[in-house]
């Protein structure tokens, strides 16, 4: 079957219309040199105590903070300032892997003991659910975009990376 006029005509205006939706960029989570909104990414695996593993905070302002979660208490272990130009790196990595259009993702039946990663930034909070032990992928930086697990993995070492090596 081929396409007709009228059906190409229909995908165009799709893809070139004014609201179709474009690709993030940095400007999309930083204003005047901070970052949108608080950004928030919880690693944890569920066990015989409750969830534990890594949570990761950065304010606006590039404070950041990293804690070690144990069931639903977070106990500070790091803490320190991003500078504006790392705030900005972080943007574009956001943006990269398209931190705004990131939805959650979970398998259709409940597992014991899953790894879940949530990130919160603004009204967005969303979690990927793999299996026990199951780790996060390596981003790929050739094609970021190209998995959901990915794209969570991109951010998360985006924000490691940010603060790795950092004192208070």
């Amino acid at each position: 079957m081929r396409p007709t006029p009228c059906l190409l005509s229909a995908c165009l205006l799709m893809v070139f219309a004014p609201g179709a939706p474009a690709e993030d960029k940095p400007a999309d989570y930083l204003q005047d040199g901070k970052l949108a909104n608080t950004l928030e990414i919880r690693d944890v695996q569920g066990g015989f105590a409750g969830f534990t593993g890594r949570l990761w905070t950065v304010e606006p302002s590039g404070r950041w903070t990293l804690s070690r979660v144990m069931n639903q208490k977070a106990e500070v272990e790091k803490k320190g300032e991003l500078t504006k130009e790392e705030l900005a790196t972080l943007a574009k990595e956001l943006a990269r892997y398209e931190l705004a259009r990131l939805t959650s993702k979970a398998p259709g039946r409940p597992m014991a003991n899953p790894h879940v990663v949530s990130i919160k930034f603004g009204k967005l909070d969303v979690s990927l659910t793999l299996g026990a032990g199951v780790p996060l992928p390596k981003p790929d930086p050739d094609n970021p975009k190209a998995t959901i697990e990915g794209r969570y993995a991109g951010i998360a070492n985006a924000v490691q990376q940010a603060v790795k090596g950092k004192k208070e």
